[in-house]
C-alpha cells in the first residue's frame, strides 16, 4: 500500500511540474509581449490573428495555450507563419527529445570543452576540478604553481565557472591580479587567455568579444544542417556579447554577409547602425564564416549523442575561428524561430 502511496505522490508530483513549467513559460511569453506591443506602440495580432494561432495550436499541439508564444512570435514578424514551434513546446517536449539531460549537461562544463574538442575549443591556461588546479595537460599544480604560471603569462585571462548560466560569473583580470580567493569551494573553473579577435569585429566593438551563435542539428538522415547565423556584439563598453547582458545580434548568411538589421534581446529591432561605433551592419562581411561552420559541423560528429547544438565562436586576428562554448541543454531559440523561422517546418509532434 505505501508503495502505491508513494508512486501516487510522485506522478502527481510530476504533473505539477509539468504544469509549473508550461505556466511559467506562457506568463513569459505574455510578459515579453507586452513589453514589445509596449515599445512597438501597436499590436498587430488582431482578433481574426488570434483565432488563426489557437486554432493551429490546437490543430498541431492538441492545446490552445500554446498561443501564447506563437502570438508574441507574430508580434516580432508583423504576421502569423504556420510551421513555428512555442518556445514552452521547443523547451518541455521537444529538446529533452533531442538532447537527453544527462549528456547535454556535459556542455555546463566548461572545464571539459578543450577534452572534447581539441584544436577548436580555447586551450585553457589552468582549470580547477574537484577542488585541485591542473595545468592544460591535466598535471597538477599546487598554488603557488599556479600563480607562478599566471604571472609567466602576463596578460589578462578570463575565468568561468562550471555550471554557470551563459555569461554569468565570468571575471576579466589581468593575470597579474589574480589570487586563490578567485576560486571558491569546490566549484570547477576554467582559467583562458582573453582572446584577441578579427580587426573587423573589433572595429564594431572592442570591449566585447563578438561572437558567431551557429545552430546545428542531426537531421534523421545523419546529415548536419544549419539552423541559423547570427552574430552577437555589445555596446557601450559592455564586455559580453550576450544578448542576456544587453547585447544585440545580426542575422548572417553562408558567405558571412549581414543580412538584417540589429535586434534586441526581446527580439526588437535597434537600428541599421551600430549606436558606438557607426558602422552600418549591412555593409560588414564577417571572415571565416564558412570555415566556423564546417568546424561546428565537425565538432557535432564529434559528439553525435545530441541532436541540436548551439555554438559560440569567435574569429580571431588571423581569421581562424575558435570555439568560446557550446550549449546542449535549453539553447535559446525562441528570437530566431520569430523572426528567420520556422526553423523545423517538419517536425512531427
Amino acid at each position: 500500500m505505501s508503495q502505491k502511496i508513494g508512486q501516487l505522490i510522485r506522478r502527481s508530483y510530476s504533473k505539477f511540474e509539468r504544469w509549473r513549467k508550461y505556466a511559467n513559460s506562457r506568463n513569459q511569453a505574455k510578459k515579453i509581449r507586452d513589453d514589445v506591443i509596449k515599445k512597438k506602440g501597436y499590436s498587430c495580432v488582431t482578433d481574426d490573428v488570434r483565432i488563426k494561432i489557437k486554432d493551429y495550436a490546437k490543430e498541431r499541439f492538441g492545446d490552445t495555450g500554446y498561443s501564447a508564444w506563437l502570438e508574441l512570435y507574430a508580434e516580432l514578424r508583423e504576421e502569423f507563419i504556420e510551421g513555428w514551434i512555442p518556445e514552452d513546446y521547443y523547451s518541455i517536449e521537444m529538446i529533452p527529445q533531442m538532447n537527453p539531460r544527462n549528456i547535454a549537461d556535459i556542455s555546463n562544463l566548461k572545464t571539459f570543452d578543450h577534452r572534447i574538442f581539441k584544436e577548436f575549443a580555447i586551450e585553457p591556461l589552468a582549470v580547477k576540478i574537484n577542488g585541485r588546479f591542473y595545468d592544460y595537460n591535466q598535471r597538477p599544480l599546487d598554488k603557488n604553481q599556479l600563480l607562478e604560471l599566471l604571472r609567466d603569462y602576463g596578460d589578462e585571462v578570463v575565468i568561468k565557472k562550471d555550471l554557470a548560466p551563459s555569461g554569468k560569473d565570468i571575471i576579466f583580470k589581468h593575470s597579474d591580479n589574480v589570487t586563490v580567493q578567485d576560486f571558491t569551494g569546490n566549484q570547477g573553473y576554467i582559467i583562458q587567455p582573453s582572446v584577441k579577435q578579427h580587426k573587423i569585429l573589433k572595429e564594431l566593438h572592442g570591449a566585447s568579444v563578438n561572437t558567431l551563435r551557429i545552430t546545428t542539428f542531426f537531421e534523421p538522415s545523419g546529415t548536419i544542417s544549419v539552423k541559423h547565423i547570427s552574430l552577437r556584439f555589445g555596446i557601450e563598453g559592455i564586455r559580453l556579447s550576450n544578448i542576456g547582458a544587453g547585447g544585440l545580434f545580426v542575422f548572417l548568411d553562408n558567405n558571412g554577409t549581414v543580412i538584417s538589421n540589429a535586434y534586441n534581446g526581446v527580439g526588437l529591432e535597434s537600428g541599421d547602425v551600430h549606436p558606438d561605433s557607426g558602422l552600418k551592419y549591412k555593409e560588414l562581411q564577417i571572415p571565416s564564416v564558412k570555415e566556423a561552420v564546417s568546424k561546428c559541423r565537425a565538432a557535432h560528429h564529434q559528439f553525435p549523442y545530441l541532436r541540436f547544438i548551439a555554438w559560440d565562436v569567435y574569429i580571431d586576428r588571423e581569421g581562424k575561428p575558435g570555439l568560446i562554448e557550446w550549449n546542449a541543454w535549453m539553447p535559446g531559440i525562441w528570437e530566431n524561430e520569430a523572426l528567420i523561422g520556422p526553423l523545423w517546418p517538419e517536425w512531427k509532434v
